[in-house]
């Protein structure tokens, strides 16, 4: 998860990478869409990118659930979207 932070945070060039290996997949539709939002004007792919990043770091698996306060962390019980 912390690769994925990394490209999410990264701006428009750190996209590359992860369109490379969905690429060397063959998973051509995944690859299309990184290049989609690659394409977008640079507000709205930054709060695409921003608002994907704040999910991401959220969630149980990256280990930065703890830094948020308890209301605002998502119950691993009840799925990544579910709020206390």
């Amino acid at each position: 998860m912390a690769d994925v932070l990394t490209w999410l945070r990264g701006g428009l060039e750190a996209l590359d990478e992860p369109r490379e290996i969905i690429t060397a997949h063959d998973a051509h539709r995944g690859a299309a869409q990184i290049a989609g939002v690659q394409a977008l004007d640079e507000r709205p792919r930054s709060l695409l990118l921003m608002s994907a990043a704040q999910l991401v770091s959220a969630s149980p698996e990256t280990g930065l659930k703890q830094a948020l306060p308890p209301s605002r962390r998502a119950d691993s019980n009840r799925g990544p979207l579910h709020y206390e």
